[in-house]
């Protein structure tokens, strides 16, 4: 003889145990996918960050390129005819094809080999004709350097042998001799002088490139889509060869980075 209440009693119970296994079952499988995603995104940030990719031949932002040219020479004044004038003067050239410096830095070091001073005009040439005036200074018999005298966009001096020339000028009333030591040359900014631009995949995980961004000095933005996998130590050529007004390369990866290659400052 069953007891109506008990029998209701088991019902409800054995009602609550299937319910809990099932919330079990449920809770469990989420958490098992949750997991999972949460170990495939984990893995893929883990990659992501160990994506490394450079662009060899750009300089970074603010290095110096400094070259010196060993003039060493003594230079003897000239008479002006018809006036009572002593001259001399000294040409450099500054051989700057291919490279693209935002500015140069110009010292000048010499010294005047008899009493007082000279007076040293320091001119860039321009190869329309004529020249441009960088410094006017006072050469004395003390061996210092002078400057520096900024060349901003110093692109618009370039003669078309890839030259800018520059000419140290010297005079005085009285015959002098002076000795020129050298004259430094810093290239400061970005400089790119390869005619190419690759990319090379420097980390240690294959790296798959999806778009290459192009950004012009016009503000024009050019993108390429990409299917392109770099090995550990590959390298790709990505532009064979380099506009004039192209400022900056970017680079977009598949797990998302963006490398950023600036070709000028």
């Amino acid at each position: 003889m069953s007891i109506p209440g008990s029998n209701r009693r088991c019902e409800s119970t054995i009602i609550g145990v299937v319910f809990l296994l099932i919330a079990s079952t449920i809770i469990a499988a989420y958490m098992i996918e949750a997991y999972g995603v949460y170990m495939e995104v984990s893995d893929r940030e883990y990659l992501r960050c160990r994506e490394r990719l450079e662009f060899p031949g750009l300089d970074e932002a603010d290095s110096q390129h400094r070259i010196v040219y060993i003039l060493d020479r003594m230079i003897e004044s000239r008479s002006v005819e018809g006036y009572e004038l002593y001259e001399a003067s000294i040409p450099v050239g500054i051989y700057l094809e291919g490279y693209t410096p935002r500015y140069l830095a110009i010292y000048y070091r010499g010294y005047a080999l008899l009493g007082g001073s000279i007076e040293h005009t320091i001119r860039i040439l321009k190869p329309d004709g004529g020249s441009d005036t960088l410094a006017r200074i006072y050469v004395s018999g003390e061996d210092r350097s002078y400057g520096p005298y900024i060349v901003r966009d110093p692109s618009r001096y370039m003669y078309p042998d890839g030259f800018i020339r520059i000419e140290v000028y010297a005079r005085s009333n009285s015959s002098f001799t002076i000795y020129a030591v050298d004259l430094e040359v810093r290239f400061t900014g970005r400089v790119y002088g390869l005619g190419v631009i690759q990319v090379q995949n420097v980390g240690d995980v294959t790296v798959e490139i999806v778009a290459l961004w192009e950004i012009y000095s016009s503000g024009f933005k050019s993108r390429r889509d990409m299917s392109l996998s770099l090995r550990p130590g590959e390298a790709y050529t990505l532009l064979d060869s380099v506009p004039d007004d192209l400022v900056e390369v970017k680079v977009i990866t598949r797990r998302g980075n963006i490398f950023i290659g600036r070709v000028k400052g």
